[in-house]
């Protein structure tokens, strides 16, 4: 009887984790992917407004789950679709620790506890684009904000802006999603 490579190897890796274990060393980590819902829609109608978005986290099992057991964050990425109005326009959203309640874009951003998290998008007039996984994710410029919150208390306050010359400036992002993807030791 011939016995296959994989075999051995899962042997191996068995033998290997039998003798770590046996010393108190265990090797166990993975990932943990978190989705949150954005207010869907979410329309800036002017460049002075700011729609605020309270996020909780702990409202998502997986997180709860292993919310002691976060190290880092892997990966992360705010997706939808996108549609601009009559001005051109970019899109920003800002970050703040906890439930607050900033009254306009003036105000998030003379916050000193607001951080840009993700931005600044650039939409033409007119235009109308989905926001994919890869575009996402090179927009975040407030990653270490976005992980203390994950690893603090897990609720923060997110606030989507529109930035431009024009007082005019709106855009609306339908089916808007946050995902996380969280790195845990077990």
């Amino acid at each position: 009887m011939r016995i296959s490579k994989s075999v051995y190897r899962a042997a191996a890796v068995a033998t290997l984790a039998g003798v770590l274990s046996g010393t108190g060393c265990l090797l166990t980590s993975g990932q943990v992917l978190i989705s949150f819902d954005l207010t869907n829609p979410i329309t800036v109608p002017t460049v002075t407004t700011a729609i605020r978005v309270p996020v909780d986290l702990n409202s998502i099992g997986d997180y709860s789950d292993h919310k002691g057991d976060l190290s880092d964050l892997a990966d992360l990425a705010l997706v939808g679709d996108v549609t601009n109005g009559n001005t051109a326009t970019s899109i920003e959203f800002w970050i703040t620790p906890g439930a607050t309640n900033l009254a306009d874009a003036t105000a998030v951003r003379a916050d000193p506890t607001a951080i840009q998290l993700w931005g600044p998008l650039s939409l033409g007039v007119n235009e109308t684009r989905r926001i994919d996984w890869d575009a996402s994710a090179a927009l975040f410029t407030g990653r270490q904000a976005l992980l203390d919150e994950i690893k603090g208390d897990g609720a923060f306050t997110l606030y989507a802006l529109a930035s431009s010359t024009a007082l005019a400036a709106n855009f609306t992002i339908n089916n808007g999603v946050l995902i996380l993807v969280l790195d845990a030791g077990i």
